[in-house]
């Protein structure tokens, strides 16, 4: 099935289980594709799409989860815990342990990303 057919069921959300500020609230979207929320239920995962706008930076965060992106569309500089960050582009993968602090800066463009969750995906541990 391609997404365009299905697009009246994305129920696209503000990022971050609203503990995001006010003011980045419109900057991050996501939709879950599969999991306990989704149009594909599955209970022990969470799969979805993360557009960022350009020029946003993502502030650090962390979640229980174990997390890892696949960027689609545009560049973003990833950071992991303290470190320097690191440019990301279309077709690269980042991973993220649980509890593993990380942030990312999109450049002037926005950047799409398939987001997945394992392990602990209730989101009540998301932190800012």
């Amino acid at each position: 099935m391609r997404l365009v057919a299905c697009v009246q069921d994305l129920h696209w959300r503000q990022a971050g289980f609203g503990r995001l500020p006010l003011e980045d609230k419109d900057k991050l979207a996501v939709v879950e594709l599969i999991g306990p929320d989704a149009m594909f239920h599955m209970p022990d995962i969470r799969v979805g799409l993360l557009i960022q706008t350009g020029a946003f930076h993502y502030p650090k965060h962390w979640h229980a989860a174990e997390e890892l992106y696949l960027i689609l569309k545009g560049t973003a500089l990833w950071a992991v815990d303290d470190g320097d960050p690191v440019p990301r582009e279309p077709g690269g993968f980042v991973h993220h342990k649980s509890f593993q602090p990380h942030r990312m800066v999109t450049g002037p463009e926005p950047m799409i990303a398939i987001w997945g969750w394992i392990g602990d995906i209730a989101g009540t541990s998301y932190s800012i």
